[in-house]
């Protein structure tokens, strides 16, 4: 039945570029070519070493200044494993260092707001569940949380996620990356919906934005990625009309090719 001939990972990620464009999915998700530009630039690396950074004070007792000297390191590890040649531009590294550490003084300061009253359940968990479906039978439902705590004196949940752009969610009650984590706390845990937070911290703006979910906001969702599948099995992966979707794709170049082959 599975078209596909492997296990089929869907994630919060790959949800929102399948109704971004339904022919970026298939290139990224299904036929796995490698984007035209290497996805890990000085943007993904700073947040990559944020969120180790964060996830090292939430395991260990580490001095402040200890993190802040090892995330320099940590940076620099990051950028060659990434393949980013920083030799030639120290400036340019530099620059993020400097980000990096000022979101690293953010990140303790939201810290304060819920270490007094709140445990860490765990964090950086990686997680996958299965998707029953009609249209593919290996269907799994993947992502990776950054934090989930848990008041002292309470039964209240909250999960977070780090967010290191300046950029707010604007629309944080539709977050389909949020819906995912807090079902998946509730599957696991059996924790009741109306006892689950959602939360998107921004150590840039000293903002951390709350949002819940209900049982129809989940099977809402589910139902978007029924659509997706049932797509994917058609073999229906249309190309975005919106063009502004095009501006971050990382599969410009072969997309224009296939257009001029087209009109040819």
């Amino acid at each position: 039945m599975n078209r596909i001939g492997k296990p089929f990972r869907i994630s919060p990620s790959s949800i929102g570029l399948f109704f971004k464009c339904a022919q970026s999915f298939k290139w990224a998700y299904i036929d796995e070519e490698q984007a035209e530009e290497y996805s890990g630039n000085y943007y993904a690396v700073l947040g990559t070493s944020f969120h180790k950074a964060m996830e090292l004070d939430d395991l260990f007792t580490i001095d402040k200044q200890d993190i802040k000297k090892f995330f320099k390191l940590l940076f620099y590890t990051n950028l060659t494993e990434a393949d980013i040649n920083w030799r030639d531009d120290l400036d340019e590294s530099k620059k993020f260092i400097s980000r990096g550490l000022e979101l690293l003084e953010g990140g303790y300061k939201l810290k304060e707001r819920w270490k007094s009253t709140n445990d860490v359940v765990f964090n950086e968990k990686y997680f996958r569940i299965n998707f029953p479906n009609k249209f593919f039978e290996d269907v799994y439902i993947s992502g990776k949380i950054d934090l989930a705590i848990k008041g002292k004196n309470n039964d209240i949940y909250t999960i977070l996620d780090w967010k290191t752009s300046k950029t707010l969610d604007n629309d944080i009650d539709n977050n389909s990356q949020i819906t995912i984590y807090i079902y998946y706390l509730h599957k696991t845990y059996s924790i009741p919906y109306e006892n689950i937070f959602g939360a998107l911290a921004y150590p840039a703006k000293d903002k951390i934005l709350f949002t819940q979910r209900t049982e129809e906001d989940v099977k809402s969702l589910f139902a978007n990625v029924d659509k997706l599948l049932e797509n994917a099995y058609n073999g229906n992966f249309e190309k975005a009309t919106n063009k502004n979707a095009c501006f971050f794709c990382a599969y410009k170049k072969k997309c224009l090719t296939n257009e001029t082959q087209k009109r040819i």
